[in-house]
């Protein structure tokens, strides 16, 4: 290859990834569904008590309320994270909540070591549905690219990685009712 070609080509891959950027949706969605063998009484407070969320949600190790009454909207909670030996935290919000039915929680900014996530603006809802057999839980999880950057990896990548995080979740969660008894 001679020089001008490696020129033109080295000027279209870096306008491929800027226009990649600049195209790239703000705001991604990634939902997982899950049917469990467990009656919704069980199920909710897996979705709703904060120490139990590390039960089942990856790279959760734990989850500490952050007020005396930790299930109600405006509660905080403090997570520390670990994704394969890299320590991490967040701070969320419970953001809505109808009993038995529907919670959802508002992450702040997430932070592995001294890194920022490139992503922001998380919201991880829950759904739950009774079913003829048990229950049916719903997983949402919203979240911004942060920057040209963020966003391109969030279309490439990071929206795969939080699907694959919410269907383990939930998959986690039906081990851990089953590993609990009916």
């Amino acid at each position: 290859m001679t020089p001008v070609h490696w020129v033109f080509y080295v000027v279209g891959v870096v306008t491929a990834f800027l226009l990649l950027g600049f195209a790239s949706p703000r705001r991604f969605q990634v939902k997982a569904r899950r049917r469990l063998a467990a009656k919704p009484e069980r199920v909710w407070p897996y979705l709703t008590e904060p120490r139990r969320f590390a039960q089942w949600y990856p790279f959760v190790v734990s989850c500490e309320p952050l007020e005396e009454n930790a299930i109600r909207v405006g509660a905080r909670r403090h997570m520390r994270l670990d994704r394969h030996g890299q320590p991490g935290d967040r701070e969320e919000v419970l953001a809505e909540l109808e009993p038995m039915r529907f919670v959802s929680f508002e992450h702040s900014r997430e932070r592995w070591g001294e890194r920022r996530a490139l992503w922001r603006d998380g919201r991880l809802e829950l759904r739950l549905e009774p079913a003829e057999d048990g229950s049916v839980v719903t997983g949402s999880f919203w979240f911004d690219g942060v920057g040209y950057l963020g966003r391109m990896f969030s279309l490439l990548f990071l929206r795969k990685r939080h699907e694959t995080e919410l269907r383990q979740a939930l998959a986690n969660l039906e081990k851990r009712l089953v590993e609990e008894g009916s």
